[in-house]
Parts: C-alpha cells; structure tokens; sequence
C-alpha cells in the first residue's frame, strides 16, 4: 500500500543522533533491530496508556535523534496527523494559529516553548525520553493508516494575507518520496545527515522520507534550539561530525546557509563529494567557497506549502558554478503533470492528480529553466521568512490598535526592515518593550514610524500602497516623519 509506515525505510536503516546533556554532547546510536523495537513501544504507549484514535492530530517537537522518526512513524502507522509548525512558539504565536487548538498529542524531548503551557494543552504532552525505561506487559502495533488518509497539516497565506489550511495525503508523501529518490539519484551507500523535524514543511517530502527510504545511514544534530553556549556546542559537533564522518549529502535551510559556509574550514576537509540541499537565498560567495573551493555540489529546493516539492531541479557543480544566477532553481521536476507561467509570470502548478495552485512566486522561462524574479507576500530577514500578518497581529495584542485603521506595517526588501504608518504617533521604544515577549526583534523590530491618515497612503483613495510609505521614509531625516 502506498502508505508511509516503516515499510519505506531502508532495510538496513541505522541512526546516530548529536544528543545534548547539560552541557555534554555525545551520539546515540540504534540500528534497524532496535528503531523497529522502539516503534512498536511507542505505539503501544500511545494506544494503552494515552487512548490514541486513528485521526488524532499531533505536535511533534522532539529535538533530538532517534526521538523523531521513531514517534514519527508511531503515529503515522496509527493514522495519525502531523501539524507543521516553527519553534519556537510563545502563547501569542500560538493564538494566531487556530488550528493549534486541534491538537490531540504534543510530543517533545529536550525543552517545550512557552507557548505549549496553554492550560488546553495541560494534558496532551508526553515527553518521550521515558521510552528507554517503558516495559509493558504486551505489545500492541497495528497499522491503522490507509493511502487516502491525511498524514501533514500546515497552514499557508498562499497569495493573500490570510492562513489558510492545507492538508496532503499518505499516498501524496509516498509518491512524492520515489520521485524525490530517483531525482536525487539517492544511493544506498549514502551517508545523510539531517538538521531539521517538523519544523519546516519541506523537510517531510523533499529530504527526510526519500533518503530514509533510500540510504542506510543517517545522521542529525539539531540546529537553532537552544540559545548561547548550549546550541554552540551543538553546532560545533555537528560541524566536526559533518566533515569526519564524511557526509555525502546534507540539508540546510535559511540562515544556515550562511553559517554553514562560513564555518566550513578546508583544512579540515575530509571528503571532496557532498550534496547540500539548500532552501533559502544563497549568495556567489557561498557558492564560490562550497562549490569552488570544496569541489562539492549545491542543490537549489524550492517549493510551497500547497504543492510540496522541489517543484524544480538543478544542481550548481565545479563544472558550471561560476557566474551562476542564484536566482535560477532549474527544470521542473517529472513529479507534477505541469508547471508553467501565466499572467505577469505567475506559476501554475499542476499536479499529477490534476488539482491546480497559484504558489504567489513569479518565475521567468527560458530553455525550460525556471529562474525566480519575485514575490509579493513572503519577505526574508537574513534568509528568515518573516510575515507582515504576524507583526500585525503582536502589535494589534500589544497596542489595542487595528490594522489597516489604525497603523499599517511595511517591508522594505533592500534594506530588509520594517517600517510602521500610524494615525497618531507611537513610542516605538516602548512599542518595542511590550513587544519583545512574543515576538524576535532582530527579525521584527520596527525601524521607522511614519505619522499620517492612512488615506494619504492610498492610491485614488482607496488602495492603500507600501511604496508610498516606503518613499516618504526616503525622503524623511528622523525616526518619525509626519504627513
């Protein structure tokens, strides 16, 4: 059955995870025996002792390595429901997001952010570390899951501001991941090292389930967990780890593009073939050390939420990377029945079951190549999406004032900032301060306050206009310019 079980893993599977203790690294190790073994008590636990339902939605925020897939598969066998969600989350965060309010189980390991203390939630948490002392008096392990059952649940502003639901199948992610497998042309020898969970949408599809499905060994270390000297430990093992153990093929997203090319040493390099996946905005810097000086080959994903991915494939090698335009993601993967562009470059995808999404992106054509021109709603702060309806919505909690009457926030790309028009003048210091609970300044601070009706923002009275806010910011000489 094209269901996403253990059935798919490879059948020499074996896992070592970079786990953290006070303030100690050391790995952890299980092979295919002991990863099935483990499965099977999880889902005995799940069943006997929390009362689990095929159907029941799950928040899985395990850190650490064999944590995941082993739940992971748990609660897929058992017809289960994953949420996709970013960590971490405070309670602010998690009001935003109603379909947090679904959720039946929340699975973690190393620490839960504050938003999980919702007293909703007192009684759906399990931390999982218990498993290695859990010895019940039978095993149970069915296989409730079934093709047409959803598996993965995410939210997307798709081209508009307002979330919406999306939900994907197992036989979706099956086929998804044999496509994936034969584009990567994933071999069984590979060695994979993984970074991220459910923390990011594409990490199911795109990485995690065609090279579990396809290689034996795996490695992870979790990556923007833990705040100073504890997550610095973990980079630099992961690190040492990825360059002595000879890694052939890696995932990295956003801002750890940046840091991985940063800290990569070619003295300490230890293998000259390696495969680095990679979503998030790269630069010819990156490109010139990893792929120049490295000898190793960069890989471009893209994708969204609706159609999962890569919707396209390329592959930046010592052979062609000079030059290379890292705006260009390549031909369209064989996944989709068609990928094409339509008014003012917008790209329509086509799936193989014929169903049809406008992903937002607009994408120019030529030779069959897809190379990325721009996008109206998704801004990036340092290779961090970041997303106006968030800011919004802190600053609406924060202020009691309405967006859109009120104040409008706006983004401006080259200088990756915001800047806020209100009606009457704000402190942006205190606005700050009440602020900083719930949300990351360095990605939300607000830099500038323009002072003015929004009407005299608006074009021929009605429609309000980001670029005109952004002008008068231009043209202004202090923090707070009034209109």
């Amino acid at each position: 059955m094209n269901t996403i079980t253990r059935n798919i893993v490879h059948p020499k599977f074996e896992i070592t995870g970079l786990n953290l203790d006070k303030n100690n690294v050391f790995p952890v190790h299980i092979d295919r025996e002991q990863f099935d073994q483990k499965i099977d008590l999880a889902k005995t636990y799940l069943i006997k002792e929390f009362g689990a339902k095929k159907g029941q939605i799950v928040l899985i925020s395990t850190a650490f390595w064999p944590n995941y897939p082993i739940w992971f598969f748990a609660c897929s066998e058992l017809g289960m429901k994953f949420i996709v969600t970013d960590f971490p989350k405070t309670v602010l965060a998690m009001e935003q997001m109603p379909i947090m309010k679904m959720v039946d189980i929340i699975l973690w390991d190393l620490l839960y952010p504050p938003g999980y203390d919702l007293p909703e939630f007192e009684n759906k948490k399990i931390n999982v570390s218990f498993l290695d002392s859990y010895n019940p008096s039978e095993i149970i392990s069915p296989i409730w899951c079934e093709p047409d059952d959803i598996i993965l649940i995410a939210t997307s502003s798709g081209t508009t501001s307002t979330p919406k639901l999306i939900e994907h199948t197992h036989e979706f992610f099956y086929k998804n991941m044999k496509n994936n497998a034969d584009l990567y042309n994933l071999q069984e020898n590979e060695i994979c090292w993984h970074n991220k969970n459910l923390q990011h949408g594409a990490v199911l599809g795109v990485f995690f389930l065609p090279t579990i499905h396809r290689c034996k060994s795996h490695f992870h270390a979790p990556f923007g967990y833990l705040p100073y000297e504890r997550e610095e430990l973990l980079r630099n093992a992961s690190i040492e780890a990825i360059q002595d153990k000879k890694i052939d093929r890696i995932m990295i997203f956003f801002n750890q593009i940046e840091w991985f090319a940063e800290v990569m040493d070619i003295n300490k390099k230890q293998h000259d073939i390696m495969a680095i996946h990679y979503v998030g905005n790269n630069k010819s810097e990156y490109i010139n050390k990893l792929v120049g000086d490295f000898g190793y080959t960069m890989i471009p994903m893209f994708g969204s939420t609706e159609t999962g991915g890569p919707l396209f494939y390329t592959e930046i090698t010592p052979t062609n990377y000079k030059n290379w335009n890292v705006k260009t993601f390549g031909k369209a993967s064989p996944f989709f029945k068609n990928i094409t562009t339509v008014d003012n470059n917008l790209l329509k995808v086509t799936s193989y079951d014929d169903t049809v999404h406008y992903t937002g992106d607009r994408f120019e054509i030529n030779n069959d190549v897809f190379t990325f021109i721009g996008r109206q709603d998704l801004y990036r702060i340092n290779g961090k999406n970041v997303y106006s309806h968030f800011l919004n919505a802190v600053i609406e909690n924060v202020t009691g004032l309405k967006r859109e009457f009120d104040f409008d926030t706006v983004f401006d790309s080259d200088n990756e900032c915001w800047y806020i028009r209100t009606t009457e003048e704000l402190d942006l210091e205190d606005l700050h301060k009440k602020m900083d609970p719930h949300i990351d300044d360095q990605y939300y601070g607000i830099r500038k306050q323009i002072v003015g009706p929004r009407e005299r923002f608006t074009i021929e009275g009605w429609k309000f206009s980001p670029a005109m806010v952004r002008l008068a910011v231009t043209k202004g000489t202090s923090a707070i310019d009034r209109y």
